[in-house]
Protein backbone atom coordinates (compact mmCIF):
# COMPACT_ATOMS: atom_id res chain seq x y z
CA UNK A 1 0.00 0.00 0.00
CA UNK A 2 1.39 3.38 -0.98
CA UNK A 3 1.85 6.14 1.56
CA UNK A 4 -0.78 8.29 -0.15
CA UNK A 5 -3.35 5.49 -0.14
CA UNK A 6 -2.66 4.68 3.49
CA UNK A 7 -3.03 8.35 4.40
CA UNK A 8 -6.35 8.46 2.53
CA UNK A 9 -7.60 5.49 4.57
CA UNK A 10 -6.52 7.10 7.85
CA UNK A 11 -8.15 10.41 6.95
CA UNK A 12 -11.35 8.77 5.70
CA UNK A 13 -11.82 6.54 8.76
CA UNK A 14 -10.81 9.33 11.13
CA UNK A 15 -13.35 11.68 9.58
CA UNK A 16 -16.04 8.97 9.80
CA UNK A 17 -15.29 8.36 13.50
CA UNK A 18 -15.30 12.08 14.27
CA UNK A 19 -18.56 12.71 12.39
CA UNK A 20 -20.40 9.68 13.79
CA UNK A 21 -19.08 10.29 17.30
CA UNK A 22 -20.34 13.86 17.18
CA UNK A 23 -23.74 12.71 15.95
CA UNK A 24 -23.88 10.05 18.67
CA UNK A 25 -23.27 12.39 21.59
CA UNK A 26 -25.20 15.38 20.24
CA UNK A 27 -28.38 13.35 19.74
CA UNK A 28 -28.12 11.02 22.74
CA UNK A 29 -30.84 12.71 24.80
CA UNK A 30 -33.33 12.60 21.91
CA UNK A 31 -33.39 8.80 21.69
CA UNK A 32 -35.36 8.30 24.91
CA UNK A 33 -38.70 9.42 23.39
CA UNK A 34 -38.15 9.04 19.65
CA UNK A 35 -38.63 5.50 18.32
CA UNK A 36 -37.69 6.60 14.81
CA UNK A 37 -34.35 7.97 16.03
CA UNK A 38 -33.70 4.86 18.15
CA UNK A 39 -33.73 2.70 15.03
CA UNK A 40 -31.41 5.11 13.20
CA UNK A 41 -29.17 5.19 16.28
CA UNK A 42 -28.64 1.41 16.14
CA UNK A 43 -27.39 1.83 12.58
CA UNK A 44 -25.16 4.71 13.65
CA UNK A 45 -23.53 2.66 16.45
CA UNK A 46 -22.88 -0.34 14.16
CA UNK A 47 -21.26 1.92 11.55
CA UNK A 48 -19.26 3.86 14.14
CA UNK A 49 -17.75 0.63 15.51
CA UNK A 50 -17.08 -0.47 11.92
CA UNK A 51 -15.11 2.71 11.25
CA UNK A 52 -13.15 2.19 14.49
CA UNK A 53 -12.45 -1.45 13.52
CA UNK A 54 -11.23 -0.37 10.07
CA UNK A 55 -9.02 2.32 11.59
CA UNK A 56 -7.40 -0.19 13.95
CA UNK A 57 -7.03 -2.84 11.23
CA UNK A 58 -4.74 -0.45 9.36
CA UNK A 59 -2.67 0.01 12.51
CA UNK A 60 -2.37 -3.78 12.95
CA UNK A 61 -1.79 -4.52 9.24
CA UNK A 62 1.74 -5.79 8.54
CA UNK A 63 2.90 -5.85 12.19
CA UNK A 64 4.52 -9.15 13.18
CA UNK A 65 3.25 -11.37 16.01
CA UNK A 66 0.31 -13.61 16.87
CA UNK A 67 -1.44 -10.86 18.83
CA UNK A 68 -1.70 -8.67 15.72
CA UNK A 69 -2.91 -11.68 13.70
CA UNK A 70 -5.78 -12.19 16.15
CA UNK A 71 -6.58 -8.47 16.23
CA UNK A 72 -6.60 -8.32 12.44
CA UNK A 73 -9.03 -11.23 12.24
CA UNK A 74 -11.27 -9.67 14.89
CA UNK A 75 -11.34 -6.17 13.38
CA UNK A 76 -11.90 -7.35 9.79
CA UNK A 77 -14.50 -9.93 10.84
CA UNK A 78 -16.45 -7.22 12.64
CA UNK A 79 -16.36 -5.01 9.53
CA UNK A 80 -17.96 -7.73 7.42
CA UNK A 81 -20.51 -8.34 10.17
CA UNK A 82 -21.27 -4.59 10.31
CA UNK A 83 -21.64 -4.55 6.53
CA UNK A 84 -24.46 -7.11 6.69
CA UNK A 85 -26.19 -5.79 9.81
CA UNK A 86 -26.06 -2.14 8.69
CA UNK A 87 -27.85 -3.03 5.45
CA UNK A 88 -30.63 -4.86 7.29
CA UNK A 89 -31.01 -2.09 9.89
CA UNK A 90 -31.28 0.48 7.12
CA UNK A 91 -34.12 -1.46 5.45
CA UNK A 92 -35.93 -1.76 8.79
CA UNK A 93 -35.51 1.95 9.42
CA UNK A 94 -36.88 2.98 6.01
CA UNK A 95 -39.89 0.66 6.43
CA UNK A 96 -40.59 1.98 9.94
CA UNK A 97 -40.19 5.64 8.98
CA UNK A 98 -42.48 5.31 5.98
CA UNK A 99 -44.94 3.06 7.88
CA UNK A 100 -44.53 0.19 5.44
CA UNK A 101 -45.45 -3.24 6.78
CA UNK A 102 -42.85 -5.72 5.53
CA UNK A 103 -44.25 -9.09 4.49
CA UNK A 104 -43.21 -11.98 6.73
CA UNK A 105 -41.37 -13.56 3.77
CA UNK A 106 -39.46 -10.29 3.32
CA UNK A 107 -38.52 -10.32 7.02
CA UNK A 108 -37.52 -13.99 6.77
CA UNK A 109 -35.23 -13.25 3.80
CA UNK A 110 -33.54 -10.46 5.77
CA UNK A 111 -32.95 -12.86 8.67
CA UNK A 112 -31.57 -15.53 6.33
CA UNK A 113 -29.20 -13.02 4.70
CA UNK A 114 -27.96 -11.92 8.14
CA UNK A 115 -27.41 -15.52 9.29
CA UNK A 116 -25.56 -16.49 6.07
CA UNK A 117 -23.36 -13.39 6.33
CA UNK A 118 -22.48 -14.19 9.96
CA UNK A 119 -21.88 -17.90 9.27
CA UNK A 120 -19.47 -17.11 6.43
CA UNK A 121 -17.51 -14.88 8.81
CA UNK A 122 -17.18 -17.78 11.25
CA UNK A 123 -16.19 -20.16 8.45
CA UNK A 124 -13.56 -17.66 7.31
CA UNK A 125 -11.67 -18.12 10.60
CA UNK A 126 -10.85 -21.71 9.55
CA UNK A 127 -11.08 -21.46 5.75
CA UNK A 128 -10.22 -18.03 4.30
CA UNK A 129 -13.05 -17.57 1.80
CA UNK A 130 -13.77 -13.86 2.45
CA UNK A 131 -10.37 -12.52 3.46
CA UNK A 132 -7.04 -13.95 4.52
CA UNK A 133 -4.21 -12.76 6.75
CA UNK A 134 -0.78 -13.76 5.40
CA UNK A 135 2.27 -12.44 7.26
CA UNK A 136 -0.23 -10.20 9.05
CA UNK A 137 -1.25 -8.54 5.79
CA UNK A 138 -4.95 -8.43 4.85
CA UNK A 139 -6.02 -9.78 1.45
CA UNK A 140 -9.44 -10.13 -0.16
CA UNK A 141 -10.55 -13.61 -1.15
CA UNK A 142 -13.13 -15.12 -3.51
CA UNK A 143 -16.30 -14.49 -1.51
CA UNK A 144 -15.44 -10.88 -0.71
CA UNK A 145 -17.80 -9.74 -3.47
CA UNK A 146 -20.75 -11.44 -1.75
CA UNK A 147 -20.67 -8.73 0.90
CA UNK A 148 -20.51 -6.00 -1.74
CA UNK A 149 -23.50 -7.66 -3.39
CA UNK A 150 -25.37 -7.85 -0.06
CA UNK A 151 -24.81 -4.14 0.52
CA UNK A 152 -26.00 -3.31 -2.99
CA UNK A 153 -29.10 -5.52 -2.63
CA UNK A 154 -29.99 -3.86 0.68
CA UNK A 155 -29.75 -0.42 -0.94
CA UNK A 156 -31.93 -1.53 -3.87
CA UNK A 157 -34.42 -3.11 -1.44
CA UNK A 158 -34.70 0.15 0.53
CA UNK A 159 -35.31 2.05 -2.72
CA UNK A 160 -38.08 -0.41 -3.64
CA UNK A 161 -39.69 0.13 -0.22
CA UNK A 162 -39.45 3.88 -0.75
CA UNK A 163 -41.04 3.64 -4.22
CA UNK A 164 -43.83 1.52 -2.76
CA UNK A 165 -44.46 4.23 -0.17
CA UNK A 166 -44.45 6.91 -2.87
CA UNK A 167 -46.91 4.93 -4.96
CA UNK A 168 -49.33 4.19 -2.12
CA UNK A 169 -48.89 7.46 -0.23
CA UNK A 170 -48.23 9.74 -3.19
CA UNK A 171 -47.29 13.28 -2.21
CA UNK A 172 -48.37 12.45 1.33
CA UNK A 173 -45.07 10.60 1.81
CA UNK A 174 -41.70 12.25 1.51
CA UNK A 175 -38.29 10.89 2.43
CA UNK A 176 -34.90 12.11 1.11
CA UNK A 177 -33.61 8.62 0.32
CA UNK A 178 -31.11 9.95 -2.26
CA UNK A 179 -29.27 11.67 0.63
CA UNK A 180 -28.42 8.19 1.94
CA UNK A 181 -28.12 6.18 -1.27
CA UNK A 182 -25.82 8.41 -3.33
CA UNK A 183 -22.86 8.70 -0.88
CA UNK A 184 -22.95 4.94 -0.18
CA UNK A 185 -23.19 4.01 -3.86
CA UNK A 186 -20.12 6.16 -4.54
CA UNK A 187 -18.29 4.64 -1.55
CA UNK A 188 -19.07 1.05 -2.59
CA UNK A 189 -17.96 1.75 -6.18
CA UNK A 190 -14.66 3.30 -5.05
CA UNK A 191 -13.89 0.52 -2.56
CA UNK A 192 -14.72 -2.17 -5.13
CA UNK A 193 -12.55 -0.61 -7.85
CA UNK A 194 -9.53 0.52 -5.82
CA UNK A 195 -7.89 -2.27 -3.84
CA UNK A 196 -6.74 -1.22 -0.38
CA UNK A 197 -8.80 1.94 -0.12
CA UNK A 198 -11.50 2.29 2.55
CA UNK A 199 -14.31 4.64 1.55
CA UNK A 200 -17.36 2.74 2.76
CA UNK A 201 -17.27 4.01 6.37
CA UNK A 202 -16.90 7.69 5.52
CA UNK A 203 -19.64 7.37 2.88
CA UNK A 204 -21.91 5.68 5.46
CA UNK A 205 -21.11 8.44 7.96
CA UNK A 206 -22.03 11.12 5.41
CA UNK A 207 -25.23 9.25 4.53
CA UNK A 208 -26.31 8.87 8.18
CA UNK A 209 -25.51 12.54 8.86
CA UNK A 210 -27.67 13.51 5.89
CA UNK A 211 -30.61 11.40 7.01
CA UNK A 212 -30.34 12.59 10.63
CA UNK A 213 -30.31 16.21 9.46
CA UNK A 214 -33.31 15.62 7.21
CA UNK A 215 -35.33 13.84 9.93
CA UNK A 216 -34.39 16.54 12.44
CA UNK A 217 -35.87 19.09 10.04
CA UNK A 218 -39.09 17.06 10.14
CA UNK A 219 -39.48 17.87 13.84
CA UNK A 220 -41.34 21.05 12.90
CA UNK A 221 -43.97 18.79 11.32
CA UNK A 222 -44.34 16.41 14.30
CA UNK A 223 -46.79 16.83 17.17
CA UNK A 224 -44.77 16.55 20.38
CA UNK A 225 -47.44 14.72 22.36
CA UNK A 226 -48.74 12.10 19.93
CA UNK A 227 -45.74 11.70 17.60
CA UNK A 228 -47.87 12.01 14.45
CA UNK A 229 -47.92 14.96 12.05
CA UNK A 230 -49.19 18.36 13.20
CA UNK A 231 -51.13 21.32 11.74
CA UNK A 232 -47.92 22.75 10.24
CA UNK A 233 -47.54 19.59 8.14
CA UNK A 234 -51.14 19.91 6.97
CA UNK A 235 -50.42 23.48 5.84
CA UNK A 236 -47.31 22.18 4.04
CA UNK A 237 -49.37 19.52 2.24
CA UNK A 238 -52.06 22.01 1.29
CA UNK A 239 -49.48 24.09 -0.59
CA UNK A 240 -48.20 20.98 -2.39
CA UNK A 241 -51.73 19.88 -3.31
CA UNK A 242 -52.59 23.30 -4.72
CA UNK A 243 -49.52 23.15 -7.01
CA UNK A 244 -50.46 19.68 -8.31
CA UNK A 245 -53.89 19.87 -9.87
CA UNK A 246 -53.92 16.17 -10.80
CA UNK A 247 -53.33 15.04 -7.23
CA UNK A 248 -55.98 12.70 -5.82
CA UNK A 249 -56.73 12.83 -2.12
CA UNK A 250 -59.49 12.05 0.35
CA UNK A 251 -59.70 13.17 3.94
CA UNK A 252 -61.31 12.00 7.18
CA UNK A 253 -61.95 14.46 9.99
CA UNK A 254 -62.05 12.79 13.42
CA UNK A 255 -63.06 14.17 16.81
CA UNK A 256 -62.87 12.31 20.13
CA UNK A 257 -66.28 12.14 21.78
CA UNK A 258 -66.56 13.23 25.43
CA UNK A 259 -62.88 14.18 25.53
CA UNK A 260 -63.58 17.15 27.82
CA UNK A 261 -65.24 14.73 30.25
CA UNK A 262 -62.10 12.55 30.27
CA UNK A 263 -59.93 15.59 31.05
CA UNK A 264 -62.29 16.92 33.73
CA UNK A 265 -62.94 13.61 35.51
CA UNK A 266 -59.66 11.73 35.03
CA UNK A 267 -57.16 14.58 34.70
CA UNK A 268 -55.01 15.89 31.86
CA UNK A 269 -52.46 13.05 32.11
CA UNK A 270 -55.22 10.54 31.32
CA UNK A 271 -56.50 12.87 28.61
CA UNK A 272 -53.02 12.95 27.05
CA UNK A 273 -52.92 9.15 27.17
CA UNK A 274 -56.25 9.03 25.32
CA UNK A 275 -54.87 11.34 22.59
CA UNK A 276 -51.68 9.27 22.24
CA UNK A 277 -53.66 6.02 22.04
CA UNK A 278 -56.08 7.41 19.47
CA UNK A 279 -53.24 8.84 17.36
CA UNK A 280 -51.49 5.45 17.29
CA UNK A 281 -54.67 3.70 16.18
CA UNK A 282 -55.22 6.22 13.37
CA UNK A 283 -51.57 6.15 12.25
CA UNK A 284 -51.36 2.34 12.24
CA UNK A 285 -54.54 1.98 10.18
CA UNK A 286 -53.62 4.66 7.64
CA UNK A 287 -50.13 3.14 7.33
CA UNK A 288 -48.61 3.65 3.91
CA UNK A 289 -51.83 4.97 2.33
CA UNK A 290 -51.38 8.48 3.66
CA UNK A 291 -50.79 10.56 6.77
CA UNK A 292 -52.39 10.94 10.19
CA UNK A 293 -52.40 14.54 11.46
CA UNK A 294 -53.34 16.06 14.80
CA UNK A 295 -55.39 19.00 13.62
CA UNK A 296 -56.18 20.76 16.91
CA UNK A 297 -56.83 19.60 20.47
CA UNK A 298 -58.75 16.32 20.16
CA UNK A 299 -59.36 16.70 16.41
CA UNK A 300 -57.45 14.68 13.81
CA UNK A 301 -57.30 14.65 10.02
CA UNK A 302 -56.38 11.58 7.98
CA UNK A 303 -55.27 12.33 4.42
CA UNK A 304 -55.42 9.37 2.05
CA UNK A 305 -53.88 9.00 -1.40
CA UNK A 306 -57.12 7.79 -3.00
CA UNK A 307 -60.49 9.03 -4.24
CA UNK A 308 -62.07 5.58 -3.95
CA UNK A 309 -64.90 6.08 -1.44
CA UNK A 310 -65.06 2.33 -0.79
CA UNK A 311 -61.45 2.41 0.43
CA UNK A 312 -62.14 5.45 2.60
CA UNK A 313 -65.21 3.80 4.12
CA UNK A 314 -63.11 0.69 4.78
CA UNK A 315 -60.59 2.83 6.70
CA UNK A 316 -63.44 4.30 8.76
CA UNK A 317 -64.73 0.80 9.49
CA UNK A 318 -61.25 -0.34 10.55
CA UNK A 319 -60.95 2.62 12.93
CA UNK A 320 -64.29 1.78 14.55
CA UNK A 321 -63.26 -1.88 14.94
CA UNK A 322 -59.85 -0.94 16.35
CA UNK A 323 -61.39 1.41 18.92
CA UNK A 324 -63.94 -1.20 19.95
CA UNK A 325 -61.16 -3.76 20.27
CA UNK A 326 -59.05 -1.33 22.33
CA UNK A 327 -61.94 -0.58 24.68
CA UNK A 328 -62.61 -4.29 25.27
CA UNK A 329 -58.97 -5.34 25.71
CA UNK A 330 -57.47 -2.49 27.74
CA UNK A 331 -58.34 -1.59 31.31
CA UNK A 332 -57.97 2.15 30.84
CA UNK A 333 -59.93 4.59 33.02
CA UNK A 334 -61.68 5.82 29.85
CA UNK A 335 -63.41 4.46 26.75
CA UNK A 336 -62.50 5.88 23.36
CA UNK A 337 -65.25 7.03 21.01
CA UNK A 338 -64.95 9.06 17.81
CA UNK A 339 -67.08 10.99 15.36
CA UNK A 340 -65.93 11.00 11.74
CA UNK A 341 -66.69 12.71 8.46
CA UNK A 342 -64.96 12.27 5.13
CA UNK A 343 -64.71 14.06 1.80
CA UNK A 344 -63.06 13.49 -1.57
CA UNK A 345 -61.05 16.44 -2.81
CA UNK A 346 -62.11 17.59 -6.28
CA UNK A 347 -59.98 20.38 -7.77
CA UNK A 348 -62.75 21.24 -10.24
CA UNK A 349 -65.23 22.00 -7.48
CA UNK A 350 -63.28 22.64 -4.29
CA UNK A 351 -60.45 24.62 -2.86
CA UNK A 352 -58.68 23.45 0.29
CA UNK A 353 -60.96 25.45 2.59
CA UNK A 354 -64.10 23.92 1.07
CA UNK A 355 -62.57 20.44 1.34
CA UNK A 356 -61.81 20.93 5.05
CA UNK A 357 -65.26 22.45 5.72
CA UNK A 358 -67.07 19.50 4.11
CA UNK A 359 -65.16 17.04 6.30
CA UNK A 360 -65.81 19.20 9.35
CA UNK A 361 -69.55 19.46 8.68
CA UNK A 362 -69.92 15.72 8.13
CA UNK A 363 -67.95 14.99 11.29
CA UNK A 364 -70.24 17.27 13.32
CA UNK A 365 -73.28 15.54 11.80
CA UNK A 366 -71.85 12.24 13.05
CA UNK A 367 -71.15 13.80 16.46
CA UNK A 368 -74.72 15.11 16.68
CA UNK A 369 -76.02 11.59 16.01
CA UNK A 370 -73.69 10.23 18.71
CA UNK A 371 -74.93 12.65 21.40
CA UNK A 372 -78.56 12.17 20.38
CA UNK A 373 -78.25 8.39 20.76
CA UNK A 374 -76.51 8.78 24.13
CA UNK A 375 -79.15 11.19 25.45
CA UNK A 376 -81.91 8.76 24.44
CA UNK A 377 -80.02 5.90 26.10
CA UNK A 378 -79.56 7.93 29.28
CA UNK A 379 -83.28 8.86 29.26
CA UNK A 380 -84.32 5.21 29.00
CA UNK A 381 -81.86 4.27 31.73
CA UNK A 382 -83.26 6.90 34.11
CA UNK A 383 -86.92 5.85 33.71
Amino acid sequence: MSFDLSTAVWVGDGAAILLLGTLFFSNLTRTSDDEDLKKLYRLLVIVLLGAVADWFSHIFDGRPGMLYTVLLYMSNSYMYFANVVAGVLWIQYVAFHLKIRLHRIHILILKVVTVIGCLLILVNVCVPVIFSITDNVYRRETLYNIYTLMAAVCLVDSVMIYLRARKSGGMLKFFPIAVFIVPIAVGIACQFRIYGISTIWISLAIAIAGIMTATKNEIIFIDRLTGIYNRTYLDHLQKKIQRRKEFLVSGIMIDLNDFKSINDKQGHAVGDDALITAAKIFSDIVGEMGSAIRYAGDEFVLLLNTTDTTLVENIISQIKDAIEDHNSRNEKPYKLSVSMGFAVFDFKQHNISVFMNIMDERMYEDKARYYKEHRERDRRRNR
